[in-house]
């Protein structure tokens, strides 16, 4: 398949995904369910999980903010599978993916009495020939006033620092920032913002920690709901 062809095939899949995502959230937008509920900011993982047998779709698109040009599209699938425990597939329907689904999963070790403090563990990216790409250890601390993340990830062949906060504002609009360190990486500032009880939308803007190459932007439409043989 030449350039072009592989072009207009991702170009059809990304407007498929699109209309698919249109259609679920149609589907579900009147639907009842457990109040929608990010498992990650921005950038990094933290220690929330999906509730058990229910399931998280994120639909994202991220880009550079100069053009306002999209480069990247990306469907996530998160399951709960026990309290503590969630597992999912994402699909990068990006023209420069390595790989087109990768799987991961997140168990909380650790977690403290009202939930004021937690450990969790993970991987991110295990590709189909299950090479772990993105192990990573986070914990949390509820201080009240705002929550704090501090952890490590596992980053293209190095260890990195990752640090962020997140503060709910009202019932509906939370604010949040982290950091992965290294000078490849980014850190960013967001806002999470729950349209109906089992509808949400992430978005954030990303800035380089070398300076170089751009300030980015990620947006995600998370759309959660009890699986079907939940009751």
């Amino acid at each position: 398949m030449d350039g072009g062809c592989a072009g207009d095939f991702a170009g059809e899949v990304r407007r498929r995904l699109l209309c698919a995502g249109l259609f679920t959230l149609f589907l579900l937008i009147g639907a009842e369910g457990d109040r929608a509920c990010y498992s990650g900011l921005c950038l990094i993982p933290t220690t929330d999980t999906v509730a058990r047998k229910y399931f998280s779709f994120e639909f994202q698109v991220d880009g550079t903010v100069r053009r306002l040009a999209a480069d990247s599209y990306i469907f996530n699938a998160q399951f709960g599978l026990t309290d503590r425990l969630e597992a999912g597939v994402d699909f990068d329907f990006s023209d420069e993916a390595e790989h087109r689904a990768y799987l991961n999963f997140k168990w909380v070790a650790l977690e403290g009495k009202n939930e004021e403090w937690a450990v969790a563990v993970g991987v991110q990216a295990v590709d189909s020939r299950v090479r772990n790409q993105g192990p990573y250890v986070v914990t949390m601390r509820d201080f009240r006033i705002f929550r704090g993340h501090l952890g490590a990830m596992y980053v293209e062949g190095a260890t990195h620092l990752i640090a962020g906060v997140d503060r709910g504002l009202t019932e509906r609009l939370t604010i949040m920032a982290d950091y992965i360190a290294g000078r490849q990486n980014y850190s960013s500032a967001g806002i999470d913002w729950i349209i109906r009880e089992n509808v949400e939308i992430l978005a954030g803007v990303l800035f380089p920690n070398n300076g170089e190459g751009g300030t980015r932007y990620t947006v995600h439409l998370v759309i959660s709901g009890p699986l079907r043989f939940h009751r």
